[in-house]
């Protein structure tokens, strides 16, 4: 792939010499149309082929190009000005991190859907529809084009205004803490919680905190604060007309407005396209699990009586507050919604619990509700069908909403993959699960609902939570161990090993026709005696 200044402007997929160049073609364009290059090639190192994406045209066997000319074409293809050429030369934010410490580099789909965004923004469009599925990268996404539109031109004279706006705590504060906070700093960040601040480059709110069809805080804004708006999940209530979460877009009307969703819907009363118009980049669910981005899933549809059938209350049938249930026949659309079934929740959560007994119960489980109501009683549903776990571990399931108490501190937990419940404690360092283990670690130490394996290999590990100092010793060598264990953390730690090495065919041959010096024990004295005697007369 050519690149010129970072931006690739050219691709090319090579043969075999003994292959005809006309194999890659094929291949040269779908490279070409997932990196939204205009130019693409497909060689032998004989014959190359050009493919111009943009003209329609196939050349045969012509010279490859200059980065000059590459570069010349990419802007003629793309239409760029000297404005919105800005998009593509500006680099990437390289602040954030991953896990091992490298550099967290925009994947190849959320550089297209970067520079497609502020290309189009530079333009002077004003709505635009961003469509990636969950999981791959959205406010990450949202976090680059921020950085970029402070890069470029625009807004003369200043530092962009934006808005990120969601209707959930969880899709405000992630995006923040995570991506934003990191790049640009607590200071150039305000997040909505009653005040209304001004003098920041980025701010966050929920449409709550907004005011959004109630009290109307954000007209405390001019209409043209804000230059840009970032829209999470505006598959939701933006999507419909007469929303009054749509009165806040309308109000602002002169800001760029970017919609982020996974899934656009289209029905009665509701129309994502409408607003924000078609997408200008779409990255399918099956194209992040076929790039290896999403783990692929298998579907298991289960349907019950009631959602089959429907249900219809008896004669005088009384709810839970001794209220008689209105008659009529409820659907599955309208469940948790006009009329709650226990039986129905009870049903699911009894068929999720079987399920899990089968295979594994302490597996994290996600289950969706329809409101906190709902999911309430599923979680009451749940802790009682698994009552033998409960038992021990009271939280092993537990409601996450905005409402619980310490629900944040619920979530973070329950993403540790080192806890397996939401509220148990995290195991001691030096202490792992038994399925991250060597086949040969040794059971030592039992917490309160999961075993955990010491690393330690032999087993006879010194006894005692405590060793005494050497003598010529100052420090103190008292060292804390998981509750029950036996062991110290010392001889946990020895017992450590590295997996030996796998010899070689070469080696393997070496010692099959060489005999070994140190003959094994098994071996006749005799035997063992002549050899070495023969050996001292050759």
């Amino acid at each position: 792939m050519l690149e010129v200044g970072g931006v690739p402007v050219a691709i090319v997929e090579a043969k075999r010499t003994r292959r005809s160049a006309a194999d890659g073609i094929g291949q040269a364009k779908v490279y070409a149309q997932l990196l939204d290059i205009p130019l693409a090639y497909a060689s032998n190192g004989k014959v190359t082929v050009r493919i111009d994406t943009a003209n329609g045209k196939e050349d045969y066997n012509v010279p490859f190009p200059t980065p000059a000319e590459a570069w010349e074409h990419f802007q003629i293809a793309k239409g760029l000005s000297d404005r919105t050429v800005q998009a593509y030369i500006e680099p990437f934010n390289r602040e954030l991190r991953l896990s091992n410490g490298k550099v967290k580099e925009p994947r190849y789909y959320q550089r297209t859907a970067v520079d497609r965004t502020v290309e189009r923004l530079l333009a002077g469009d004003r709505r635009l529809l961003v469509v990636m599925a969950t999981g791959t990268g959205k406010s990450f996404l949202a976090m680059q084009i921020a950085w970029k539109l402070q890069k470029t031109p625009f807004v003369a004279g200043r530092t962009p205004r934006i808005l990120y706006l969601a209707d959930r705590n969880l899709l405000v504060d992630q995006p923040r803490l995570r991506e934003f906070v990191p790049v640009f700093g607590e200071n150039a960040i305000h997040k909505f919680a009653g005040t209304m601040k001004t003098g920041r480059d980025i701010y966050f709110g929920l449409y709550q905190n907004l005011g959004a069809g109630q009290e109307n805080w954000y007209r405390e804004y001019p209409a043209d604060y804000f230059d840009a708006i970032v829209v999470d999940e505006c598959h939701r209530g933006t999507s419909t007309t007469d929303s009054t979460w749509r009165q806040l877009l309308e109000y602002f009307e002169p800001a760029a407005q970017i919609g982020l969703t996974a899934t656009p819907v289209v029905h009665e009363g509701a129309d994502t396209y409408r607003h924000f118009g078609d997408p200008i980049f779409e990255y399918s669910l099956a194209q992040g699990i076929e790039d290896g981005f999403l783990a692929p899933y298998a579907v298991r549809r289960v349907v019950l009586s009631a959602d089959a059938f429907g249900y219809s209350p008896g004669d005088g049938e009384l709810d839970l507050f001794g209220n008689e249930t209105p008659d009529g026949l409820y659907e599955s659309p309208q469940f948790e919604r006009v009329v709650a079934m226990l039986s129905r929740t009870e049903t699911a959560a009894r068929h999720l619990s079987d399920y899990l007994k089968s295979h594994d119960r302490h597996a994290k489980t996600i289950i969706f509700c329809v409101n906190s109501d709902h999911a309430d009683a599923m979680r009451r549903a749940m802790h009682n069908e698994n009552s033998d776990i409960t038992a021990e571990d009271p939280d092993y399931v537990v409601r996450i909403v905005s409402a619980e108490y310490e629900s944040d501190r619920l979530l973070a937990n329950f993403s540790d993959p080192e806890r397996q419940s939401p509220r148990s404690p995290r195991p001691p360092s030096f202490c792992r699960p038994a399925s991250t283990f060597p086949r040969c670690a040794t059971s030592c130490c039992s917490g309160r609902s999961v075993r955990w394996l010491c690393s330690s290999r032999s087993s006879a590990a010194a006894r005692g939570s405590t060793r005494t100092p050497t003598s010529g010793s100052s420090k103190s060598s008292t060292t804390a161990v998981p509750p029950g264990c036996s062991r110290t953390r010392s001889s946990i730690a020895r017992r450590w090993w590295k997996p030996r090495r796998r010899s070689t065919a070469r080696e393997r041959w070496s010692n099959r026709r060489t005999p070994s010096t140190n003959p094994p024990s098994t071996w006749p004295r005799t035997s063992s005696t002549k050899r070495a005697s023969t050996t001292r007369t050759r």
